[in-house]
């Protein structure tokens, strides 16, 4: 590990919430990628399957007898229940894990890439004048009329 790195690396160690946070982290990370192996690669739960035998069931009920093998869920019961088209919540839980991770991740990083470059342009340029107003002055304002837009509707 680099030396800059190093002094980081032990602060967040003796952080008992930072560390706390990046376990949830893992997990959350584990539970997608499993999650997407267990419903696209090796399809161990379904979540596209429609039993319309099986809809609305509550959680850990047993799969209906008339359903065919084939159709049968992962250990024949249902871990979160079923909704109204009889598909496996939990399967679709978990493929939709996948996905939820996947956008938070593209969105932070989108964030991070205009927040570094605003930043910077406002750190160099910033007591140079546009007219009346300042360049980070007017980033500012920039940033305080995207900031209104949640409240504001």
């Amino acid at each position: 590990m680099s030396t800059l790195l190093r002094p980081a690396w032990r602060a967040l160690v003796h952080d008992r919430l930072a560390m706390a946070a990046l376990g949830l982290l893992g997990v959350m990370l584990l539970a997608a990628v499993l999650g997407k192996a267990l419903t696209e690669w090796a399809v161990v739960f379904d979540p596209g399957t429609v039993r319309l035998i099986d809809k609305l069931r509550p959680p850990f009920s047993e799969a209906s007898a008339l359903l065919p093998m084939a159709e049968q869920p992962a250990f024949g019961i249902y871990l979160l229940g079923t909704d109204d088209l009889g598909r496996d919540v939990f399967a679709r839980m978990l493929q939709g894990s996948f996905v939820s991770l996947s956008i938070g991740i593209v969105a932070v990083t989108i964030s991070l890439l205009i927040g570094v470059t605003l930043g910077a342009i406002a750190g160099y340029y910033g007591d140079r004048r546009l007219g009346p107003v300042t360049v980070d002055g007017l980033i500012m304002r920039f940033t305080d009329v995207m900031l209104s837009f949640p409240s504001f509707f």
